[in-house]
């Protein structure tokens, strides 16, 4: 069995001005099998909690070990961040291409027929992504942690340095893991099922996801989309150069 490996930043940001607002990023770990994994058997847990109990996309009767699992698990990368309890605050999947196996997004989704899907080996899809209820207080925050409002960040004006509030700093943190195991692995595009409103919020952060298909009800109302990660860099540096270099490098 592997070991949960924690992808530490490639470098110091603590003296570096320009890198300043991701000094405290949250760590995310990574999780490549989870077969006796504890660390998964508490992200399998958040699922349960809040797929199950919190919102009723999936049935609790199906799940007796209250934990939320699939088929495509065996298949993926799994992403957490947790606290200095152990307890996961965030956690996010990869699916990864395996032989004749399609992606659960073009499988449950009502795609454009025009859509020209990639060979599936350059592709994975991002599912999974919530952040815990304990960071989740106010009634417009989603279970990725983003309000339903524009994502929040201030700018501090002497400075010219735009600063991210812990909940969309936690979900940059999992995107920036997942965009560095892609451009490893070779993987340069991202399927993602999701409500517009997340969409909507991940765009103004310069994740442009592009649909390709109609409303679905897979897991809550959704819709399909397709990030491709060759223009992830310049999308948020439109944004947040610093951002940019943040994720990208």
């Amino acid at each position: 069995m592997q070991a949960a490996q924690t992808l530490a930043p490639p470098r110091s940001f603590n003296n570096d001005d320009f890198l300043r607002p991701f000094a405290n990023a949250p760590q995310v770990s990574r999780h490549t099998t989870y077969l006796d994994d504890p660390k998964l058997e508490k992200i399998f847990a958040l699922r349960y909690q809040v797929y199950c109990i919190e919102n009723s996309f999936l049935s609790a009767e199906n799940f007796k070990a209250q934990l939320e699992t699939d088929l495509y698990d065996a298949r993926s990368v799994h992403f957490s961040s947790s606290n200095s309890d152990g307890d996961v605050l965030a956690c996010a999947r990869l699916i990864t291409a395996q032989d004749q196996y399609s992606f659960p997004t073009l499988t449950n989704c009502d795609i454009d027929s025009s859509f020209n899907a990639p060979a599936a080996v350059l592709c994975g899809e991002v599912s999974r992504l919530m952040v815990s209820p304990i960071l989740r207080r106010r009634n417009t925050d989603q279970i990725n942690g983003l309000s339903l409002k524009p994502t929040e960040t201030y700018t501090d004006a002497a400075n010219d340095v735009r600063h991210y509030p812990f909940n969309v700093l936690l979900l940059l943190a999992v995107y920036r893991s997942i965009y560095q195991y892609c451009r490893f692995h070779r993987i340069l595009y991202l399927y993602a099922s999701m409500e517009p409103s997340l969409e909507r919020n991940l765009r103004r952060l310069g994740f442009v996801f592009q649909p390709i298909g109609a409303e679905s009800n897979y897991l809550g109302t959704v819709i399909p989309y397709i990030l491709t990660l060759d223009h992830l860099h310049q999308n948020i540096s439109k944004i947040d150069k610093r951002l940019a270099t943040w994720i990208c490098h």
